[in-house]
């Protein structure tokens, strides 16, 4: 009798593990199985410096510094139209250096662009001009800002040129400053707003990284402020790494990524780990971008880039796609190299069918729906 109970338990639990394998929806494509097709968009820039799609995923804006010149106040918006990818725009700016652009409304027929200057300007993505000017950018300005962009509400939130955190709204045309980073020892490095913009997170990083183990080093902090009423609802550091970038996955949580293959999913009300996602790589994570996918509403989805110098002008990386119940990717593009710059954006369409990354002059494109 206990023979034959145990038999049939051992027999229970197989069937019970075979059940929840099968039930996984989206099996791990390992890294060195990776056979994600992709495709390389030549388009026509010395640098590339940010890379996103339209909500639909039909449209894809890349931005960066123009072909032909070293010249980094000329900048350009190449559009490209992701079913046949074709470039159907392009939009001549200036102030390249971390230069970056956003579909303003579903339609995609306007973009808002901001440079460097803290310039704010709206693009007709038809005719290529600019419509208007939001805000004036400050004179001789040329510095790394970093920038996010909350469609469903059209919020623009920038850094300016004293350390200001702003928030814009694009149809009202107003600003709001939101908090002022008054500590030499701390630069602006990432913003970021939730998916349903309930919250705004600031990331600010020390200016001097401390070589090995040093007790005076300075965390990382992420401040996260309520968009109603704009007070700060919490302030979290992060000790012993240098976080690099950060993405809402959600309302409630967050991903951060590092030097060393530092990755944490927290929550942006209390900073708690929700899940510790790093791993024992010399890669260090470069990029982050978050999507909601249209066809999979109740998952959420970020990618992650990363790269490492091997050389004096030389880098190779990888970029990996993730859910965030897993602690596992789901795929990756396996090894990339390039001359320099290898990942410097990374962005989901929502449509869940491309994963875009950039490649100094070029942007290369994955068909991810293997991922799913």
């Amino acid at each position: 009798m206990t023979n034959t109970c145990s038999s049939n338990l051992i027999f229970l639990l197989i069937l019970f593990a075979s059940f929840l394998s099968s039930c996984s929806s989206y099996p791990t494509i390992r890294i060195e199985d990776s056979e994600l097709e992709s495709r390389k968009i030549e388009s026509n820039f010395n640098v590339i410096r940010a890379v996103d799609f339209s909500s639909d995923g039909n449209l894809m804006v890349i931005t960066g510094e123009a072909e032909g010149t070293q010249d980094s106040n000329l900048g350009k918006v190449e559009i490209w139209d992701t079913n046949d990818w074709e470039l159907i725009q392009t939009l001549e700016t200036e102030k390249a250096y971390n230069l970056n652009a956003y579909f303003v409304s579903e339609d995609n027929e306007e973009v808002v662009v901001v440079n460097t200057s803290g310039e704010v300007s709206i693009w007709n993505t038809t005719t290529g001009a600019r419509d208007k000017v939001l805000v004036e950018g400050a004179e001789g300005e040329n510095i790394a800002m970093p920038v996010d962009f909350l469609q469903s509400q059209k919020l623009l939130s920038l850094i300016s040129s004293l350390g200001a955190l702003i928030s814009f709204d694009i149809d009202a045309e107003e600003g709001y400053e939101v908090f002022s980073l008054d500590n030499n020892d701390y630069r602006s490095q990432s913003i970021a707003f939730s998916e349903e913009g309930t919250y705004l997170a600031f990331l600010v990083s020390p200016q001097y990284v401390a070589e090995g183990d040093n007790d005076d080093a300075l965390p990382s902090i992420i401040y996260v402020f309520d968009t109603e009423t704009w007070e700060q609802i919490s302030s979290t550091e992060i000790e012993s790494y240098t976080v690099i970038d950060m993405s809402f996955i959600d309302d409630r949580y967050f991903v951060l990524s590092g030097i060393d293959g530092f990755l944490e999913i927290r929550n942006a009300e209390t900073g708690e780990i929700a899940q510790n996602l790093s791993k024992e790589t010399p890669l260090d994570y470069t990029s982050l971008d978050s999507v909601r996918i249209v066809s999979k509403p109740d998952n959420n989805f970020f990618a992650v880039g990363s790269a490492e110098a091997v050389g004096v002008h030389s880098v190779v990386g990888a970029v990996t796609l993730w859910n965030s119940d897993s602690p596992e990717p789901l795929c990756s593009t396996g090894r990339m190299s390039a001359t320099t710059a290898l990942n410097a954006a990374v962005a989901i369409s929502p449509n869940g069918k491309h994963l875009a990354a950039a490649e100094r002059s070029d942007v290369i494109v994955w068909d991810i729906k293997p991922c799913f």
